[in-house]
């Protein structure tokens, strides 16, 4: 979300808002076309290649993981697709592939884009130590120094779609770093590349607003270099259009916006999308990047509002394909398939378990420097997906040290919302256009509602119908018990704490909730957030669904905001009255009408809530043991009793076809045996 300026409140007060969507589906490149010479060597995940048709090797970056389509037919895709490591002049290095049924003369084409995947690590027996192992950040990179070079988030923006402006015929696409972190500190330099654009490339931190005089399909590339030597490399994709009736190389105009909806429970937004132009197959496939954007009008002013890309107001939703929901209905002649913003890819996405301790100067492959929350989600979306190397991601609200990142075998998502949730009751959440936010909910935070930024303040003559109010006259949760630990990396030590809410009784009404393992600075804090959070969870208004009358396009769904709801008495016929009282938005469904051209937004939101101190809880010591750095006491042993040998009642015996019945002594059978 942004907040509005005193001039986007204005525009937004004015009549006759209309809005024209457009959808751009993103054409790769080819950097490679060639057939297989040979088969697939299972060991060194290599195929050699010959008869290069389209482009060359030289157009594959190593670790860009580039989408390869092996098929019967050039670009074809009928044995799947797989994604390239390296290549030489003989031989191309994929991730594993053994899902591909490799023979001898099939196409394989590579494209210049990357999609988001899980990166598998590898455990071996060392074979000069059988009580080792060696550990692979890659199928054949052995770990050395990889946890303790730590990087940079690269945050360059979101992919953009755009059209030429007919006068100059230039389209201006801003760039920036903005929000690059480096998890040491470190200072980093940049180096831009921009394909298809009139300067080739930039080392400013802002290089600000780059021209394309020409419509086609370009990457943009950042290489963040920190004072450690660590390079981190990301790409974002540029599609530039024709204005429809100006040109020949225009946007998808034939298409529907079925449903677009976001929600923080989910952590992402989906849409669906139907199309009734005549599409080439190539173009339309699973992982494919959509990027919609517009052309929009408050009164006679045309501009667009919202986006938290800088300068990326008329991109209003960038995802993907999502895999297996391409649908083409050929006697009405439409194809349809859902889109995913980049954390609903992460939820189908499924990596192997991964396991770190916090080291101050890591030596082997499962320590990582004195790790916070920031360092455990980066060291493992940078090593075990690309998740980093397409999309923007920021870190929002106060960071802590955890002893332990671990995440199960389960999708690149869980694996880090769970570690977020579990250490800071945080969330992961992809905005509109496919920035990935990690913040922690507004639930724990005290004074939510001074220390959020206000997106709104709306009335009734801002929303259609009647509000939907959720109303809970009663408590869902009567108590609280909350524990957590303050972790010190310099010297080792933990420290835990444990409160209950609302005190040490609990309320007369509700659920008992237990909630472990947070990171944590003090007991205070401990307290104030079991506190705020009880009282989140009883919450008066609990829901509120607006649909709002017009498009007020800075709504999303992260980072957090506020919005302010006046409800007047005589405007709901329950009697219920709010003035100017804080909302956040826990939800946003889009509908888009081509025919009238308008864009509205139904908010679904939960009342922002102000809680008081837990009441602490005092851990008992340990009792002291006779152990090295125990005490005298003693822990008396626990005396197993004998366990007494059953005997058979009988045994029966048959001379050619044994039987041995020790069924009743074992109470196996309650009587006899035949």
């Amino acid at each position: 979300m942004t907040t509005l300026n005193s001039q986007e409140e204005a525009l937004l007060e004015a009549p006759d808002h209309r809005v024209d969507l457009y959808l751009s589906i993103f054409e790769p490149e080819i950097a490679m076309k060639c057939q297989v010479n040979g088969s697939y060597n299972t060991e060194t995940q290599t195929v050699s290649y010959d008869n290069v048709i389209e482009g060359g090797y030289g157009n594959i970056k190593e670790f860009d993981f580039q989408v390869a389509l092996i098929g019967t037919t050039e670009g074809g895709d009928e044995y799947g697709r797989t994604w390239v490591r390296s290549a030489t002049a003989s031989e191309i290095r994929f991730v594993v592939s053994d899902h591909i049924e490799w023979a001898d003369d099939l196409y394989i084409t590579i494209l210049k884009f990357i999609e988001i995947i899980p990166v598998f690590p590898r455990i071996i027996q060392d074979p000069a130590d059988e009580e080792n192992v060696i550990f692979y950040k890659f199928y054949d990179v052995a770990y050395t120094n990889q946890n303790s070079i730590l990087g940079t988030f690269v945050n360059m923006g979101c992919h953009y779609a755009g059209f030429r402006d007919p006068a100059s015929g230039l389209a201006s696409v801003y760039w920036t770093a903005s929000g690059s972190y480096n998890l040491l500190g470190d200072n980093f330099t940049c180096n831009w590349s921009f394909e298809g654009a009139t300067i080739t490339g930039s080392t400013s931190y802002i290089p600000g607003y780059i021209n394309y005089d020409t419509p086609g399909f370009y990457r943009t590339v950042l290489e963040v270099t920190s004072d450690s030597g660590k390079v981190d490399r990301s790409i974002r994709y540029v599609s530039i259009y024709d204005r429809p009736g100006e040109g020949t190389e225009i946007p998808i105009t034939q298409w529907t916006l079925n449903d677009l909806s976001g929600n923080r429970d989910s952590g992402t937004y989906k849409a669906g999308i139907r199309i009734h132009d005549i599409i080439p197959r190539t173009q339309i496939r699973d992982g494919a990047l959509v990027v919609i954007f517009a052309d929009e009008w408050y009164g006679s002013k045309k501009q667009s509002i919202g986006g938290n890309a800088e300068n990326r107001q008329t991109i209003k939703f960038v995802g993907y394909i999502s895999e297996g929901s391409i649908r083409t209905n050929f006697r009405e002649n439409y194809t349809e398939f859902s889109v995913l913003s980049p954390t609903g890819i992460m939820q189908l996405a499924e990596c192997y378990s991964i396991s770190t301790i916090s080291d101050k100067n890591p030596s082997v492959w499962y320590e990582l420097l004195n790790t916070d929350m920031k360092r455990a989600v980066y060291h493992y979306l940078e090593w075990h997906s690309t998740v980093l190397k397409c999309c923007d991601l920021e870190y929002k609200g106060t960071d802590r040290y955890r002893k332990y990142f671990e995440s199960d075998r389960e999708s690149l998502y869980a694996a880090i919302d769970t570690y977020v949730s579990a250490s800071r009751m945080a969330k992961v959440v992809s905005d509109s256009q496919g920035k990935i936010w990690v913040e922690p909910e507004m639930k724990i935070i005290d004074n939510a509602a001074g220390n959020f930024p206000i997106a709104l303040t709306i009335d009734s003559n801002d929303w259609i119908e009647e509000p939907i109010i959720d109303e809970s006259q009663t408590a869902e949760v009567a108590w609280i018990e909350m524990g957590g630990v303050k972790y010190v990396p310099d010297t080792d030590t933990i420290f835990p704490y444990l409160c209950g809410a609302p005190g040490r009784s609990p309320r007369y009404t509700g659920r008992v909730d237990r909630i472990q393992g947070l990171a944590l600075d003090s007991q205070e804090e401990l307290n104030t957030i079991a506190g705020n959070v009880l009282a989140w969870e009883n919450a008066r208004y609990p829901g509120l669904d607006i649909l709002l009358r017009t498009n007020y396009g800075n709504l999303d769904i992260a980072p957090q905001e506020i919005i302010k709801v006046t409800l007047l008495v005589t405007e709901n016929n329950r009697g219920i009255s709010f003035i100017q009282k804080p909302f956040a938005i826990r939800g946003v469904t889009w509908t888009y009408d081509a025919a009238k051209k308008s864009y509205i937004p139904r908010v679904d939101l939960h009342e922002v809530t102000q809680g008081f101190d837990a009441a602490t809880i005092i851990i008992p010591e340990v009792p002291p043991t006779e152990v090295p750095g125990g005490g005298t006491v003693d822990i008396p042993p626990i005396q197993v009793p004998p366990i007494p040998t059953p005997s058979p009642q009988y045994i029966s015996i048959y001379h050619n076809n044994i039987f041995v019945c020790y069924a009743r002594a074992l109470n196996f059978m309650d009587d006899d045996c035949e």
